[in-house]
């Protein structure tokens, strides 16, 4: 047995090596390449059968560029069957509807409340004179809408409010934010632009000479039906709803009424997208 003297000090160390030979049919040197296949092809058989294999639409958050656009068509219904009156700051509108207009002031301011160079709210207060008793009112708003990241989007959309009430009223106070609906996804790294054409405008109906889409008719706007206006808008891919659940209505009987809305735009919306082929490969590689 050797002890190491404690005067003495290592010169040299060679390690000590056991090595196996097997010959390349035998199974031991057949395993470990097999076991690496089997886990390539188990990896792939799970991501394929929980199709997160290759993926064709996917999903970014993102703050839209929204500002409002003064496009505008207010109802207030009186409780006098017939009785409606109507605005609107389109020509078109005020020419077929010229016997039950009213006076309207409008006014609209854009906040950035975060300094981002992006709006957060719009503040629209539209006040009618001579109107009395209001019951119910309809109220569509115009809006440039756009996406800029990984896909883009340009489009002309609108915002609803409808509150209706027994009793008359003086004010109707609504706050909500403007949230993006899609049929569709818009193609990564593509531009879709609407805004440009005269059907891109959701008050198309409107201005319309035909009074059919897609075999349903649209011509009820004569008698102040809003049909045909939801009707051309709700074919869109992308569409926008103002969801307020809040309203807040002040009852009165003066001849004066005023509508107070606050739209709110979503620092986080859900954009939906469809992959190009570079972008599927990548998910399927990292699968």
């Amino acid at each position: 047995f050797w002890q190491e003297d404690e005067n003495m000090v290592e010169v040299y160390a060679e390690p000590y090596a056991k090595r196996h030979y097997a010959g390349r049919a035998s199974a031991a040197y057949c395993f470990p390449h097999c076991a690496g296949i089997a886990f390539i092809i188990v990896s792939f058989v799970i991501a394929f059968s929980t199709g997160q294999l290759w993926i064709k639409s996917h999903t970014f958050l993102h703050q839209p560029e929204v500002h409002f656009t003064y496009e505008m068509l207010l109802v207030l219904e009186t409780s006098t069957p017939g009785g409606e009156r109507v605005w609107s700051n389109l020509e078109d509108v005020n020419n077929l509807f010229y016997d039950k207009l009213m006076s309207v002031s409008v006014q609209a301011s854009e906040e950035d409340s975060n300094h981002d160079g992006k709006v957060d709210i719009i503040d629209i207060k539209v006040q009618s004179m001579g109107v009395s008793p209001v019951h119910s009112v309809k109220l569509l708003l115009g809006f440039d809408y756009k996406v800029e990241s990984t896909a883009s989007l340009d489009m002309r959309t609108m915002g609803y409010v409808q509150h209706s009430s027994p009793l008359p009223g003086s004010m109707l106070h609504v706050d909500g934010d403007l949230r993006l609906h899609q049929r569709e996804g818009l193609s990564e790294g593509l531009r879709e632009d609407t805004s440009s054409s005269s059907m891109g405008s959701p008050f198309a109906a409107l201005l319309r000479d035909s009074p059919s889409v897609g075999g349903v008719g649209t011509g009820g706007l004569a008698t102040l039906g809003l049909e045909g206006v939801f009707n051309l808008y709700l074919f869109r891919n992308h569409t926008t709803t103002y969801d307020y659940r809040h309203p807040v209505w002040k009852s009165g009987s003066g001849d004066s009424f005023e509508v107070q809305a606050r739209v709110r735009i979503p620092s986080h919306e859900e954009v939906l997208y469809r992959p190009n082929r570079l972008t599927m490969a990548k998910f399927g590689w990292i699968q």
